[in-house]
């Protein structure tokens, strides 16, 4: 006996009762416990239980035992015990709970755990390895009301084997509930119950009691621990039946009815507190995917529902305004990300970037824009965090905004800042459309050809420089075209200014006119003249000398009048009396010199008579007029001079109008008359001076709009600093309207410059073209550091009307070279500007041309040469293709000095002048021709070019074709022409019309081996086929065997053999048809290669290496695969039933046909050679085929390597290596097959 079975039977008096009682309780448990599998639910096969166990109410006497033994012994009439007196065993005192009572509700409990224990098979004993195993948790209430409970068991049972914890409202005790809520292992039994003491009370008050019990069972739900719910009730029934009069059973009944009703909403209020927090944990989940769609309106009703609970408090408004950052961020990178994307939309969407700017507009309102402004300073000032936000492309500043990896406010700072920067972003866009549709309208406004438009140029170029200090988000594309625009502009402003210097150097050089000091001879000097023509030569070279023509006209007359007063002063100063008799009587038989006063002249010639006649008259005057001369000599007369005079006048006896005419005829001779530079009247007017622009030493502006890309530097500081130098004192270009930049150093003598942001140097030629165009080294400038080492072509520009023509043509190149800027396979264009007498274009320097490139390196070898091909065929591809925004575009100028090849040997397509950009509306007919150029001035030479170009036929992409037909007969063979008999000479029209090629010095170039000779007159025989719809597409030629490396080659097999399964008819006969098809359409050259083609793949089993033809037939042998019922590869009937032979790996199955050969290759190639047996024969054939080079083997393949060093893929490697050379037109083969199959295939299914 226990000691609370002891204390229940002193306070009931004798055994006889206690047992009664104590059978009552035990009869409950037993049931309650036989009511559920407590085997599963110890394992956690089952959910959790709740049992209901009434404890009888006991009535307690005042009677104590004196000691513990008394306790033990017994209440009887020899022991009675004394009133009044403590029980030796201290218990909880609980209201409305007598001691007897509360004493077998604890012992109850006991009883109910072991029941629990033996049901469930959980046998807990002292060993901790068998504790591990089975633990059994009590759960016992705690509080003030209730007492130690759990320091009762513990005093009274301290060696108990079950673990006594205690729960409150603010959970399990924190010292067992990591134990309790452990998750279950492997094979372990846990059995955990929760007690629950309650008395009935008040039945309204039954939904507030038990709320520690609650927040239990909710952690136990949480945590998916299975536990069995205790409730002891006490069972007053006798004593109320009393009262009331109605039997103990019917009071017992509605006790339970009532304590069990009281439990399930406890306990119901738990689980739905459980399931409340769950809903809201996983709408929190779907809402941080989702923080703006439905999930956010599921969590905020998850939330009402868990706070009408009581599940959820804080810890729910901290996830809801969590969610609620996370869609505020979202919106704001949502609408960032609009912006960006409608400032990168092509073309750009003025009215949807208006109205998406305004939609940020709206959502920034009432922000603080000091706290914007520090968060986007914040952001720029992080790498990392730009990094994170954004990202850059071709087009670089327009990227989209990536979501940050930081969490909270860190992640809604940064999306504001993201969205403050792409509305700054869009102003500036919004700004340069604006900006671009002023310019647009500007260049189309034939008032903006006139002087008085400048302001408005002006005015419009300080907003582009304002504009692009501000950096808007701009492509490439669209930085070009506003460059261009802006180039224009300025290009038209700079006209203007050289228009209006020419009409001021006009009119400060006429002005002797103007003031009429030309009106007689010596008015004008040479100087005058030499003025006059200058400013006539600038005013004629003017972007509109139309608008200067009277002003030339009446400077044209002034000039001839000058010209003869030059001549008249001219012959004056001479002495020539020849001389000046012509000119005056050229001046009084030209009109418009009648008016000139040649009375001078007349006098100077009478002079000259008289001279004449002096000499040969008396001789004393002769002595004083010699006399004289020397007096004058000097200009004027000295005293000594005159005396001198005086005292032989006096001695030859001199009259004084002898002296008088003497005299002067001394001072004409002596030269007095002539006037220096120096002392040529110069008449100072306000007419004089230059109309002073912004820039006005500039031919064009550079280009003001940039890229977000990154500034490409000079490679070193010196080089900089060379740049630098050789910038600072560059002239500009000696027929433009700059002035000089500097003091020219002896090292930088040959540079040029062209507006602000080119410059090059005449010293460095590169290249030569036609009409005067040459190719310099050069510069350009985008900002004061960063600097593009380009190339600058200058091409000369005729006056007058071939001269805007000329500006045309480059205008229209330069706007279809903006337009390709976006791809990496033709040179980047930079920008291009305009002078007086000279075009500009500057590109991305390439190191040479193709032609520079093949020249250099006659022994290339074909690997090289065929990397080259490919690059070409890409480039032609992509101009090509019609599905690009900028749609088809022909090349029409295609030749190996127009293909520029860069340091790593890529290829890059230029020179687009001649270019066409097809249309593809559909309706719509191109008709472009070589001719279309004539309306530009230019005639182009078309001898030499395709057939139909020859023909004036509208322009195709196949003109470029045959074009690159001809460029990859150079590649290849080094020669110019695949016509005739020479390579070198220049092609005959005939034979190009006719197509009469000659590709058959194919097969004896050096560094071609067989397979590559076959192939490529196969594509050129097509390529250059004087019939333009016989010709491939640059897509065809892309995926030519030409193309192919070795291991593409079988790849390519093995799909050929895997789609022959669906054929009616056999390759064999396929490849046999597309021959007979080749010879029958006139394509001979064709024909007649397939045919070879064909006859060397026959008997293919005597040429494959025998160590491989017998593994790889030994080993269909063995496996005997079973054949599928139809026709095979081969045409033949295959029966279903595996027979000695059949399969496809068979011996039998590998007969000597084309089919048989592709099954082979495609076994052997999926079984490649990995013995030294095999791979050391196949790989000396190899170097044998190539004359012992080792680069003909496979990367990492060397003789001396062994064989079981080698990859897979490298063994597969060298069998590919093999079967080609072995078979050289195998790749051919498989080509034509595969092309006959799709078609026909095609065919079939349209007519289904």
């Amino acid at each position: 006996m226990d000691a609370l079975e002891a204390v229940a039977r002193w306070h009931l008096g004798g055994e006889t009762s206690t047992t009664l009682v104590v059978k009552e309780v035990t009869d409950v448990i037993v049931n309650e416990v036989t009511s559920f599998p407590a085997n599963k639910l110890v394992v956690g096969e089952t959910p959790s239980v709740a049992m209901h166990v009434p404890v009888p109410s006991l009535r307690a006497t005042t009677l104590m035992p004196g000691s513990v033994g008394a306790l033990g012994a017994g209440r009887s009439a020899e022991n009675p015990g004394t009133e009044g007196g403590t029980m030796p065993i201290t218990l909880p005192t609980w209201e409305k709970w007598t001691q007897p009572t509360t004493a077998l509700a604890l012992r109850t409990v006991l009883m109910v755990t072991s029941a629990l224990a033996a049901a469930g098979g959980v046998r807990v004993t002292g060993d901790d390895q068998a504790s591990m195993k089975n633990r059994v948790f009590v759960l016992l209430p705690e509080g003030s009301a209730m007492g130690d409970v759990k320091g009762v068991y513990e005093r009274l049972w301290p060696d108990c084997p079950y673990e006594f914890a205690t729960y409150s409202r603010s959970g399990i005790a924190e010292v067992a509930a990591s134990d309790v809520c452990a998750k279950r292992l492997k094979g372990q039994k846990k059995l955990v119950l929760l007690v629950n003491l309650s008395a009935p009370g008040d039945e309204d008050a039954a939904e507030s009691d038990g709320e520690a019990m609650v927040n239990a069972v909710e952690l136990l739900l949480e945590k998916n621990i299975a536990f069995v719910q205790l409730t002891l009730w006490l069972d007053n029934s006798l004593a109320v039946a009393v009262k009331t009069g109605k039997t103990r059973n019917v009071e017992k009944d509605r006790l339970k009815t009532l304590m069990e009703g009281r439990t399930k909403i406890l306990l119901g209020r738990s689980v739905k507190r459980v399931q409340a927090r769950k809903d809201v944990l996983q709408a929190f989940e779907a809402a941080k995917d989702d923080p703006q769609g439905r999930a956010l309106v599921v969590l905020e009703e998850a939330l009402a529902e868990a706070r009408t609970l009581g599940a959820m408090g804080e810890e729910g408004e901290r996830l809801m305004r969590e969610i609620r950052r996370k869609a505020s961020a979202a919106e704001e990178l949502a609408l960032a990300n609009a912006l960006r994307a409608a400032c990168l939309q092509v073309p750009l969407d003025f009215q949807a970037l208006q109205a998406t700017y305004a939609r940020a507009q709206i959502f920034l309102r009432g922000v603080d824009m000091d706290d914007v402004i520090a968060s986007v300073d914040e952001l720029n000032q992080d790498p990392d965090e730009q990094m994170a936000s954004t990202s850059y492309d071709p087009d670089p500043f327009a990227a989209m905004m990536e979501e940050s990896a930081s969490e909270g406010g860190a992640k809604q700072k940064n999306a504001r800042s993201a969205l403050t920067e792409a509305v700054i972003g869009a102003e500036r866009a919004l700004r340069a459309a604006a900006l671009e549709e002023d310019l647009r309208i500007a260049l189309a406004d034939e008032s903006s050809r006139t002087i008085e438009s400048v302001p408005r140029l002006e005015a419009l170029l300080l907003h582009a420089t304002k504009l692009a200090a501000s950096g808007p988000p701009l492509t490439q594309a669209g930085a070009a075209k506003l460059n261009t625009l802006v180039s224009r502009v300025q290009s038209r402003a700079t006209a203007l200014q050289n228009m209006e210097g020419a009409r001021a150097a006009l009119l400060e050089a006429m002005t002797p006119a103007t003031n009429g000091s030309d009106a007689a001879v010596g008015g004008i000097t040479a100087d005058d003249v030499k003025m006059l023509e200058d400013a006539l030569a600038r005013a004629r070279s003017s972007a509109w000398p139309w608008q200067l023509d009277e002003l030339i006209e009446k400077a044209e007359r002034v000039l001839v009048r000058w010209r003869r007063l030059e001549r008249l002063e001219t012959a004056i100063l001479s002495r020539s009396k020849t001389e000046l008799r012509l000119a005056l009587e050229e001046a009084q038989r030209d009109p418009d010199t009648t008016e000139l006063d040649t009375r001078r002249a007349k006098k100077v010639l009478s002079e000259l008579d008289a001279e004449s006649a002096l000499e040969g008259g008396d001789q004393r005057l002769r002595a004083y007029f010699a006399a004289s001369k020397v007096a004058w000599s000097t200009g004027s007369v000295t005293p000594e001079g005159a005396q001198m005079l005086l005292t032989l006048r006096e001695s030859l006896d001199i009259t004084q109008a002898e002296h008088e005419q003497i005299q002067r005829m001394a001072n004409a001779a002596s030269g007095t008359l002539k006037q220096s530079k120096s002392s040529a009247p110069k008449v100072s007017s306000k007419q004089s001076q230059t109309a002073l622009f912004s820039g006005r030493d500039d031919a064009v502006q550079g280009p003001l709009f940039e890229s977000a890309e990154p500034d490409i530097s000079a490679d070193t500081s010196e080089e900089l600093d060379e740049v630098k130098i050789a910038w600072a004192n560059a002239v500009a270009d000696e027929d433009g309207v700059g002035e000089v930049a500097g003091d020219a150093a002896e090292e930088t003598s040959g540079w040029r410059r062209v507006g602000d942001s080119i410059i090059y140097n005449e010293e460095e030629v590169i290249g030569v073209g036609s009409a005067g165009t040459y190719v310099f080294r050069g510069y350009v400038r985008h900002t004061s550091r960063a600097r593009h080492a380009v190339a600058v072509k200058r091409i000369a520009r005729p006056p007058g009307e071939k001269g805007r023509d000329l500006v045309q043509l480059v205008e229209r190149e330069v706007e279809l070279m903006t337009a390709l800027n976006q791809s990496p396979l033709v040179p980047f264009f930079h920008c291009w500007g305009i002078t007086s007498s000279n075009v500009f274009i500057a590109q991305e320097l390439c190191p040479e041309s193709l032609r520079e490139h093949i020249a250099r390196q006659p022994t290339l070898s074909s690997i090289k040469r065929l990397k080259l091909l490919a690059g070409v065929a890409e480039g032609i591809a992509w101009l090509h293709d019609d599905e690009k925004t900028q749609g088809c575009i022909t090349h029409n100028d295609l030749k190996p000095e127009n293909l520029l090849v860069t340091s790593n040997g890529h290829v890059k397509i230029a020179d687009v002048g001649l270019g066409v950009r097809l249309r593809k509306e559909e309706g719509d007919v191109d008709q472009y021709s070589l001719g279309t150029f004539n309306k530009y001035g230019v005639s182009i030479n078309l001898a030499g070019r395709a057939p139909e170009v020859l023909a004036r036929r509208p322009l195709t992409p196949a003109a470029d074709i045959w074009a690159m037909g001809v460029v990859f007969f150079y590649i290849l063979t080094g020669g110019n022409n695949p016509f005739g008999e020479e390579s070198n000479a220049r092609p005959n029209d005939e034979e190009i019309l006719n197509g009469r090629y000659n590709l058959q010095r194919l097969m004896s170039v050096k560094h071609l081996t067989p397979r590559r000779a076959i192939e490529a007159r196969h594509l050129l025989s097509a390529m250059l086929s004087p019939t333009p719809e016989r010709r491939p597409t640059a897509e065809d030629v892309l995926n030519h065997p030409l193309l192919w490396d070795d291991d593409k080659v079988l790849e390519k097999v093995s799909d050929l053999h895997a789609s022959s399964a669906k054929l009616q008819m056999s390759l064999t006969s396929v490849l046999q048809n597309v021959n007979t098809k080749a010879l029958l359409s006139g394509e001979s050259e064709r024909g007649a290669l397939l045919a070879a083609v064909q006859m060397d793949l026959q008997d293919w089993q005597r040429q494959m290496d025998p160590a491989i033809l017998a593994r790889v037939c030994n080993f269909a042998q063995r496996t005997n695969d079973t054949g599928s019922a139809g026709v095979d590869a081969n045409g033949k009937s295959a029966s279903k039933k595996p027979t000695k032979g059949s399969g496809e790996h068979s011996t039998k199955s590998y007969g000597s046909g084309f089919a048989d050969l592709l099954r082979f290759c495609r076994n052997a190639y999926e079984h490649p050679p990995t013995t030294h047996k095999e791979i050391a024969p196949i790989i000396q054939k190899l170097l044998d085929s190539a004359d012992g080079d080792p680069s003909a083997l496979p990367t990492g393949v060397s003789a001396d390597v062994p064989a079981a060093r080698l990859t897979r893929d490298q063994c597969r490697a060298v069998f590919a290596a093999y079967v080609t050379m072995t078979f050289p037109g195998l790749a051919l083969a498989a080509h034509e097959c595969a092309r006959a199959t799709a078609a026909a295939t095609a065919t079939a299914a349209s007519r289904r």
